[in-house]
C-alpha cells in the first residue's frame, strides 16, 4: 500500500490539490470508489464553474431603446465553457439573432474594443455552445453583453440565457 497523505477540512488548513480523496458514486446505481486527486474531483463536479441565469423580457422593447443587453463585468479573466439560450416560441419564424461579447466600457454606448464571444442565432428556439467559441477567454475588467442583430420578432416574449465559465 501506497502512503497517501491525509489532511483534515478546517478553516486554517484545506486539502492541496494533489492529496487524494475517495470518491464514491450513488450506491443505488452500480458503485464505483476509488482515490482520485482534488483537482479530478473539481473537475468532475464543476466546483470551479461559475454561471449567470438570465431571463430578458420583452426583447424587441428593449431593442428599441438599445440593441445591447448589458450582463455583466469579468471581476477577473475568464473563459466561458457554455452558453444557452432559449426562446418562448420555437417557430422557425420567431427565431433570434445576435452574439454573445465583450468590450471595454458599456456605459458611454460605445461598446469599444467590442469582441464576440460567440454567435449565439437561435434554431427552433434554441442555442447552445460548449466548445469552438469564437473568443471564449474574457479578459478582466470587461462587460459582457448580448448584441441584437436585428429586432426580435414580435412572437419572441422572453429569452432565457445561462452562461457557464471558469475563472482563469
Amino acid at each position: 500500500m501506497v502512503d497517501v497523505k491525509t489532511s483534515e477540512l478546517t478553516l486554517d488548513a484545506s486539502p492541496a490539490l494533489t492529496d487524494r480523496v475517495v470518491v464514491v458514486t450513488d450506491p443505488l446505481t452500480t458503485p464505483v470508489s476509488g482515490l482520485a486527486s482534488l483537482t479530478s474531483v473539481k473537475t468532475l463536479f464543476n466546483v470551479d464553474t461559475y454561471r449567470i441565469w438570465k431571463t430578458i423580457a420583452d426583447p424587441q422593447a428593449l431593442y428599441l431603446l438599445r440593441a445591447q443587453i448589458p450582463l455583466f463585468r469579468a471581476p477577473a479573466a475568464l473563459t466561458f465553457t457554455r452558453i444557452h439560450l432559449l426562446l418562448n416560441d420555437s417557430t422557425p419564424t420567431a427565431e433570434f439573432a445576435g452574439d454573445l461579447k465583450f468590450a471595454d466600457d458599456q456605459f458611454d454606448g460605445s461598446f469599444a474594443n467590442a469582441t464576440v464571444i460567440d454567435v449565439c442565432d437561435t434554431t427552433s428556439g434554441a442555442f447552445t455552445a460548449t466548445s469552438s467559441f469564437d473568443d471564449a477567454t474574457v479578459p478582466s475588467g470587461k462587460y459582457v453583453y448580448l448584441q441584437m442583430d436585428a429586432s426580435p420578432h414580435v412572437d419572441i416574449e422572453s429569452i432565457f440565457l445561462d452562461l457557464a465559465w471558469t475563472y482563469d
